[in-house]
């Protein structure tokens, strides 16, 4: 017994020193083929990873990896890299810490296997970019879920896919397409395509019928909305009280319906308000669900409202001061055919003087009612409305003009047309460019050339010239090559294109440019005064007859010459005014006056002085600005740094410190100097404003209005 037990024993021990030299070969080879790797040498590194892949197969194979994954080498593989960089990755734990510190100085580490994994999961992933398939990224997500660049390739995979899906165009296939890919990046877009689908499939008849089954069918899809709104559109296309009549009584669960009574009462009342119509329209329909904003807008329809703002919102005012409508609008216009733009959360509707929205903040921009239309903007497309919120022209034009003589211009695909009111489209979308009529005629550019029109699209002057204009009921200026000339209507040429400026016909008279000489034709372009004048600044305004007088300068003196060129003031003052009864001059540096039969009537004294203007002039004395009478009494003292005639007003603008006020041309000081800026609104009111507070003056009974807060 003993005997054997030592014969084991001994063999035992013989196999332990065989697995003891076994590993230690190994380990050198090992070694040997991280070294042979190092000097580059793949072929010997790879015969002696083989041969240690089996004892060390973590170290082993991530040198295979290597080998594998690099291009500098004949055994080039991302296939193999993968193989052996995932037997690398799944032994790393078994690699004993002797072993690990040995390999050190070749930068084994555990970090090296994980980093050498990401760069060849890459390569995979490049090769996906390339190929841009479906399956090549669908293999890439299978096998590379370590990578990061996997949230990268589940997007383009969706994306490709999704690419397909979409030129399908069936809400079968994006149905498919959410069902395959629940988690996808791309499935709220998916699922606004779906609805989208659905709903175009079940309406691309665009019949009422369809849109009734689809409202049926479909209650989850977002477009019922739309659904309903077309079912609103259809039936009450006509716009007539009969069809809205018949939509509220056939569709009353649609959400339009309170829109359609309010319509239905705004068409009633669209021939105006009184007290009369209020009450024969409640008689008419007493189930009508808002008859208290009815009595309101009874009592508020003779109102004037006026925007004001306070703390930085907007809302509107009486002409008492009163707060009629609170200050809770971002924006706010005026009050026209009795509706208002203003706007809120960013989106612009019209309100009533009762502050009910009768057109819901849903566009963009918006314009003022006029003629009972209103131009609107959504996604920088223009459409028009009707102030009962009725579409006349979908948002899908890229401009549209006011109307003028009943036409207005409109572009659509880069064309402009004109159309009526009523959504008629009068002269066909042909035009480059084109302006609004006046006087029953337009100006338009087609292939490169203007053109005039008459109101059924005719040419008065076909498209012969680069620019055209009239000149006189017969004539006309045209431009070619960046000079003027005169032509008949059928495009003969009376003046051929060599002037530098033709002005407006004024008293009979035209300013003409020629080698920078001015002169003058009359109304049959004959040439009546020869160009013997020199041209200055503002010329084309200052040099018009005016009372058969016109501004000209010779030798850089000014002078006044009569509707025949006669030499009426001679040419020894620096600068002249405007034509008047009492003629503003300069000479040797101060201003004067002359009466208009050329005589001086006060001698030069001020700074600066414009001509009188109903026995009131502006000058400047002293560096101030002041006004005075032809007595040179000064009703407005010298004291302001300008002052400015208000438009087609007796009123004047006076500013110092950057502070403005207004005056009556007979001194009467009518607005306090406290505003910081005071503009002419219309005919009726001056706007003034100082920081965040808007004020109002009313011109023809010169009274201030403030708000009483």
């Amino acid at each position: 017994m003993k005997s054997s037990t030592k014969i084991h024993l001994s063999h035992y021990f013989i196999a332990f020193l065989f697995i003891i030299v076994c590993n230690s070969l190994l380990s050198n080879k090992l070694t040997k083929a991280y070294e042979a790797l190092v000097e580059f040498n793949y072929f010997e590194a790879k015969r002696l990873f083989y041969k240690s892949v089996k004892i060390n197969p973590a170290p082993a194979s991530f040198g295979l990896a290597t080998i594998y994954y690099r291009k500098d080498n004949p055994f080039h593989s991302l296939d193999s890299a993968f193989k052996y960089i995932q037997i690398a990755k799944s032994n790393m734990a078994s690699v004993k810490l002797k072993t690990k510190v040995k390999l050190e100085e070749f930068k084994y580490t555990d970090e090296a296997i994980l980093e050498l994994e990401q760069s060849i999961s890459k390569g995979f992933y490049a090769i996906c970019l390339n190929e841009k398939t479906i399956d090549c990224f669908n293999l890439f997500i299978k096998n590379h879920g370590h990578s990061y660049l996997i949230s990268n390739a589940i997007k383009i995979r969706d994306s490709i896919d999704f690419s397909f899906v979409k030129s399908k165009n069936s809400s079968v296939s994006t149905s498919e397409f959410m069902n395959k890919y629940p988690q996808s990046y791309l499935k709220d877009e998916a699922q606004n395509l779906f609805y989208k689908q659905q709903f175009f499939e079940y309406t691309n008849k665009e019949t009422l019928t369809s849109y009734i089954l689809f409202l049926k069918e479909c209650k989850e899809n977002p477009y019922r909305t739309e659904a309903e709104n077309k079912i609103y559109a259809m039936s009450t296309n006509s716009n007539t009280l009969k069809a809205i009549e018949n939509f509220i009584e056939e569709f009353p669960q649609n959400k339009n319906v309170p829109d359609a009574w309010r319509r239905l009462y705004r068409i009633y009342m669209n021939d105006g308000y009184n007290s009369s119509k209020f009450e024969t329209f409640l008689k008419r329909y007493p189930e009508y669900p808002f008859g208290n904003e009815i009595k309101n807008d009874e009592a508020l329809s003779k109102l004037v409202l006026l925007p004001i703002e306070i703390e930085g919102k907007w809302g509107f005012m009486n002409e008492n001061g009163k707060i009629i409508i609170p200050p809770t609008y971002d924006e706010a216009g005026y009050f026209f055919d009795d509706l208002a733009a203003v706007k809120s959360n960013e989106k612009y509707g019209y309100i009533s003087k009762s502050n009910k929205w009768i057109i819901e903040p849903f566009f963009d921009d918006a314009s003022d009612f006029s003629e009972s239309r209103a131009i609107i903007e959504k996604n920088n497309k223009m459409g028009l409305i009707d102030r009962n919120g009725f579409v006349i022209f979908e948002t899908s034009f890229e401009d549209i003009g006011p109307l003028s003589d009943g036409l207005m211009y409109a572009k659509k695909d880069s064309l402009y047309g004109y159309y009526t009111k009523n959504r008629i489209n009068r002269i066909p979308d042909k035009f480059e460019i084109a302006e609004s009529f006046e006087n029953g005629l337009a100006h338009v550019r087609i292939e490169g050339k203007e053109a005039i029109i008459d109101s059924v699209g005719n040419f008065v002057v076909k498209p012969y010239f680069e620019e055209i204009d009239f000149y006189s009921d017969t004539l006309f200026v045209f431009s070619e090559n960046e000079k003027f000339g005169i032509c008949t209507k059928d495009g003969t040429p009376l003046h051929e294109a060599k002037y530098d400026f033709i002005g407006e016909l004024e008293n009979n008279r035209s300013i003409y440019v020629i080698d920078n000489k001015l002169g003058y034709f009359d109304e049959q372009a004959k040439i009546i005064i020869p160009a013997s004048f020199e041209t200055y600044p503002n010329f084309q305004t200052f040099s018009i007859f005016k009372n058969g007088l016109a501004r000209v300068r010779r030798n850089g003196k000014m002078g006044l010459i009569d509707l025949n060129g006669k030499i009426f003031l001679p040419f020894n003052y620096q600068e002249i005014g405007s034509i008047s009864n009492l003629i503003s001059f300069k000479k040797n540096e101060l201003w004067g006056y002359l009466d208009n039969s050329g005589k001086e009537k006060i001698k030069p004294s001020y700074e600066y002085a414009e001509s009188f203007i109903n026995n009131r002039s502006i000058v400047t004395k002293d560096s101030l600005m002041g006004l005075i009478d032809p007595n040179e009494k000064f009703v407005i003292q010298n004291v302001y740094s300008t002052i400015t005639w208000l438009d087609d007003t007796n009123l004047l603008l006076v500013e110092s410190g950057k502070l403005y006020g207004v005056y009556s041309d007979d001194g009467k000081i009518l607005i306090p100097l406290s505003y910081q800026s005071i503009t002419k609104i219309n005919e009726d009111y001056l706007m003034l404003k100082i920081g965040n507070k808007v004020d109002y003056f009313k011109i023809k009974e010169q009274k201030l209005i403030e708000v009483n807060k």
